[in-house]
């Protein structure tokens, strides 16, 4: 799912966190050329963001994704293959964000702790 309107514009959804109450455009991609994970991940990147973001301006203060705009956008695909390759290595690398994202707040909070313990002081 595609966020319409923002902020923020276009951003790119998945699963029950992609839940949202606003107006959401499904993106089927046609699986004979591109994997769904590779699209989700596509999407994602900074190039077309910006591209539908820049377009998403509207008078009336509303800003929201520019279809006519977007299907002007051309996408260049590798083989499918070449795709599976590429979210591999992304899953593996979201894998390991993910681990450190754990770790840190896991840091934080014995910080905040410690913190609470020596100083009294709570946040």
């Amino acid at each position: 799912m595609i966020a319409r309107y923002g902020p923020p514009v276009f951003q790119i959804l998945r699963g029950m966190s992609g839940a949202y109450n606003v107006a959401l455009m499904k993106a089927l991609p046609n699986e004979d050329v591109v994997l769904k994970d590779y699209w989700f991940y596509y999407l994602q990147n900074p190039v077309i963001q910006n591209f539908v973001i820049d377009s998403s301006q509207r008078t009336a203060g509303q800003s929201g994704v520019n279809v006519d705009h977007l299907y002007t956008f051309q996408v260049f695909l590798p083989d499918k293959t070449e795709q599976q390759k590429v979210v591999n290595e992304l899953n593996a690398k979201m894998f390991v964000l993910e681990g450190l994202r754990k770790m840190k707040s896991e840091a934080e909070k014995k910080i905040e702790k410690i913190l609470e313990d020596v100083w009294g002081v709570e946040n």
